[in-house]
């Protein structure tokens, strides 16, 4: 993996509790998040980010661990690599850029069936939080590059 990969799906969250739509294309807007999704309040979880390879894991669970319902991504992307983002790193998706802004979400380990069973589980590595610093479009299939670390 690299410092490069692709939007390969993207979500809108119309209701809390709700299913997911998924769309060709998402408007991002600076400090607030995907347009139209319930989760676009601001602060520092405006837009939430899936690697793909976590997404493949957790179709193939049997059993699922707490985080697999409660779980809203915006963006899944392929490609790049989750390990080399921390806090204050930079995407850039077309001319939206977002920084990551809380690296790892957080782990339920005494409650969730998963961790008892794959330990350390792979969720809090391949999910992140972030901000948006530039509004705009971004669109299924468009390169996601890392432009600051």
């Amino acid at each position: 993996m690299s410092g490069r990969g692709s939007v390969t799906d993207l979500f809108i969250y119309k209701e809390k509790g709700q299913s997911g739509i998924r769309v060709l294309h998402a408007d991002c807007v600076k400090g607030s998040g995907v347009l139209g999704d319930v989760h676009a309040v601001g602060g520092e979880r405006q837009i939430t980010l899936l690697d793909l390879n976590l997404k493949k894991w957790m179709l193939k669970q049997e059993k699922k661990g707490l985080c697999f319902d409660n779980f809203k991504e915006n963006i899944t992307i392929s490609g790049l690599d989750f390990e080399e983002l921390e806090p204050g790193s930079i995407l850039c998706i077309g001319r939206v850029k977002l920084q990551i802004s809380n690296w790892k979400k957080k782990c339920y380990s005494k409650e969730c069936i998963i961790s008892e069973k794959v330990n350390p589980c792979p969720f809090p590595k391949g999910c992140l939080f972030a901000a948006v610093l530039c509004s705009g479009s971004v669109f299924a299939g468009d390169e996601v590059r890392l432009i600051k670390r």
